[in-house]
């Protein structure tokens, strides 16, 4: 099993975090699937191409040709994070994720394929939420988005750190 140290600042605010996530999931990742040709399936397949899908650029303009590269790569990310993320009874993140964000399913009906009551399962899905933003700066970072990277993380503090006592993040 690999390991990678964990990202998120010490004094992250869970609820902010999983709030913009869930906004991400919501608002903008339609945007960045259309921009590079694919759609919501095609984050659940670990192979999603560089190539993308879609009808060809053609003569579009410099910054719309850059615009879909990075989509590309943030759909790569957003697939990458989602697969990465926890598979276990108690905390199943993909599942979650999977379910909601992806197949489109409602709470109620993840919440039942994962074997949780509502309140409980509120609680793994913010858990998951979390767990996603945390992976998904991490592998933008790991591909060079650099400054186009999408941070979902949200800081309690403002002097929070982005240094955590030994808590390793596993994938």
């Amino acid at each position: 099993m690999k390991t990678v140290d964990c990202s998120l600042p010490v004094g992250f605010d869970r609820d902010e975090t999983a709030e913009n996530v869930r906004r991400f999931f919501n608002r903008r990742l339609d945007w960045y699937l259309s921009q590079c040709g694919s759609n919501r399936t095609d984050l659940k397949s670990p192979t999603l191409s560089l190539a993308g899908g879609g009808s060809p650029i053609g003569n579009a303009a410099e910054n719309k040709i850059i615009n879909g590269m990075i989509a590309n790569v943030i759909c790569q990310c957003i697939a990458t994070a989602i697969q990465n993320c926890s598979h276990r009874a108690k905390q199943p993140s993909y599942s979650i994720l999977v379910g909601c964000y992806l197949d489109e399913l409602k709470d109620w009906q993840v919440a039942t394929q994962c074997g949780f009551a509502k309140t409980r399962f509120q609680e793994v899905k913010k858990e998951a939420l979390c767990e996603f933003a945390e992976r998904f700066l991490y592998w933008q970072t790991r591909a060079g988005l650099g400054t186009d990277a999408v941070n979902l993380i949200s800081k309690s503090d403002p002097r929070a750190t982005h240094k955590r006592p030994n808590q390793p993040l596993y994938w």
